[in-house]
């Protein structure tokens, strides 16, 4: 085809293929409006189903049913007290898989919500009795004020030894002082002036009965409690039936005073950063002067980056 025959074809094919193109936005425009005005079930909402009273299978069938019939598209169930089994039993399990059977023959989708009430992290208390080594901990300080010269001598608080730091209360001058506990003791000659010196732990607190959320080695211990629990009872609705999961309220001011922790910190900001971080936590407790700010967020993303 010569150059003068192209053109004339593209000439009579652009206004045929413009026209097929309005048509069918037209069609998926009108679809839309359609689809906006009477949303199918597909964009319909899913409640919360609290499960606050006696389980039984007919009375969970006649409940997801009512539920398509009020249309809604499917729901997430939320296992509380009045069920009358106990959670992640195999009772529970054969009842919460009657209700999906049941959404799976209308059509409908579930959402897997992973804990008994909230917060997500404790497994309905099956993580305290089975993997009590699991829960969350905290970052603890033991803070003296010492004037020097003199030497000063500390007991080391229990738990995992984080770092000690010496700072100098006129310049907010700081020490790492660690290599000086030896045999659970702090031995160290203090400088001249007003010193504050501080010895960090990282100790079991378990507030709530939650999972240790910095430690995959412990969330794995919690999602073998749940999720792999449910996957094990119904496998043939993961990824069809149940189409999503929720993990509710993960949150660190569980533990005392805030300071949720892990104790392999140190090692994973040091991968980071490349730099150590012990001279940095005074900044979690007490101003350290221009560098509080910087300290405290690197802190956080260290804890972020561990997760």
């Amino acid at each position: 085809m010569n150059q003068r025959h192209l053109w004339k074809s593209l000439v009579i094919a652009l206004p045929l293929l413009f026209a097929a193109s309005l048509s069918e936005a037209s069609t998926d425009d009108a679809e839309l409006r359609g689809e906006f005005a009477d949303p199918p079930l597909r964009y319909q909402s899913r409640p919360l189903w609290f499960w606050n009273g006696k389980l039984g299978a007919e009375k969970t069938k006649g409940m997801v049913t009512a539920c398509k019939a009020a249309g809604y598209y499917g729901m997430g169930i939320l296992p509380s007290d009045g069920m009358g089994v106990d959670f992640m039993s195999p009772e529970f399990l054969k009842q919460y898989k009657v209700a999906v059977d049941a959404a799976c023959l209308l059509g409908m989708k579930m959402c897997l919500y992973d804990e008994f009430w909230f917060p997500s992290g404790s497994a309905g208390g099956l993580l305290a009795s089975k993997h009590p080594e699991a829960l969350g901990k905290r970052l603890d300080m033991l803070a003296t004020d010492v004037s020097g010269p003199k030497e000063f001598t500390q007991a080391a608080p229990k738990g995992t030894l984080m770092g000690a730091v010496a700072m100098a209360a006129a310049t907010k001058q700081r020490l790492d002082i660690t290599a000086s506990i030896k045999n659970g003791a702090l031995r160290w000659n203090v400088p001249a002036g007003e010193w504050k010196v501080m010895i960090f732990t990282c100790v079991p607190d378990g507030g709530d009965g939650l999972v240790d959320y910095l430690e995959p080695k412990a969330v794995n211990a919690f999602i073998k409690l749940t999720y792999q629990a449910y996957h094990d009872a119904m496998p043939e609705h993961f990824g069809t039936t149940i189409d999503g999961a929720f993990y509710d309220e993960p949150a660190f001011y569980h533990v005392q005073g805030g300071r949720a922790w892990t104790d392999r910190f140190n090692e994973r900001f040091s991968e980071r950063f490349k730099t150590d971080p012990i001279t940095l936590y005074p900044a979690l407790w007490f101003d350290i002067g221009p560098d509080t700010a910087e300290a405290r967020t690197i802190a956080d993303k260290g804890l972020t980056r561990h997760r």
